[in-house]
């Protein structure tokens, strides 16, 4: 080969080489110290779980009243009659948790005032506020509802309802649980009806009035109250 021809040949050859190299693209790794993401599960709060409460109230009003029954023979008189004695003095409040029962996260209670109780007669009511009710010494009654059974959830409007509530009634400081039936009707604004109960004198230690005009006294005291309770938006 031609010296010449041959150094021109490698010359060509050299930079075709280098050439075919500069155009090949680098890759360049580029290290991170950014740690992978991470997903947190977030659980609901109980305590952050809105409650859901149907409450109603009674109030000392003309709507709502309270009133115990005896069967009483009188010596003036020919045959038992009842007597009867009542107070307009009657509060509380009846609070439904979202299942239609009671609350148990709110306090649900009927309240009365024993000192306002008033009969047909003065002599009956000095009697009852000194003896058998003492209620100079023990002037509130009340009764804490811890459970109400057969009342249908919602309720239907304008219809008898009738269901019973349980609880602990609280009568010269004697505690006893005790039933009382209910009949009522909800017109979607407010609860009206008549709650009744009844048990022996002795039940609650009450002793049977022992006076010269009294000539017996039937051993069944009847508790009623006749309650108007609104509905309290919650």
């Amino acid at each position: 080969m031609n010296p010449k021809l041959g150094f021109i040949f490698f010359t060509l050859l050299a930079l075709l080489i280098f050439s075919c190299k500069s155009n090949t693209p680098q890759t360049t790794e580029i290290e991170t110290n950014i740690p992978p993401s991470k997903t947190t599960k977030i659980k609901p709060s109980k305590n952050n779980e809105p409650l859901t409460f149907v409450e109603f109230v009674i109030k000392s009003n003309e709507n709502s009243i309270a009133r115990y029954v005896v069967n009483e023979q009188l010596v003036n008189l020919p045959s038992p009659n009842d007597a009867i004695g009542s107070t307009r003095d009657v509060k509380g409040k009846i609070i439904l948790s979202e299942n239609g029962q009671i609350s148990t996260e709110q306090n649900s209670y009927f309240e009365v005032n024993m000192l306002s109780l008033k009969s047909d007669s003065n002599r009956r009511d000095n009697y009852l506020k000194r003896n058998s009710l003492e209620s100079n010494t023990y002037p509130t009654a009340s009764f804490q509802i811890t459970k109400i059974n057969n009342l249908p959830f919602p309720a239907p409007l304008n219809e008898k309802i009738d269901f019973e509530l349980i609880g602990i009634l609280t009568i010269k400081n004697i505690s006893k649980e005790v039933t009382w039936n209910v009949s009522s009707e909800f017109d979607g604004n407010k609860l009206t009806g008549i709650a009744k109960t009844e048990f022996k004198f002795d039940f609650f230690e009450i002793k049977i009035p022992k006076v010269f005009v009294v000539v017996s006294v039937k051993d069944l005291i009847q508790l009623e109250i006749e309650f108007e309770a609104l509905k309290i938006d919650q």
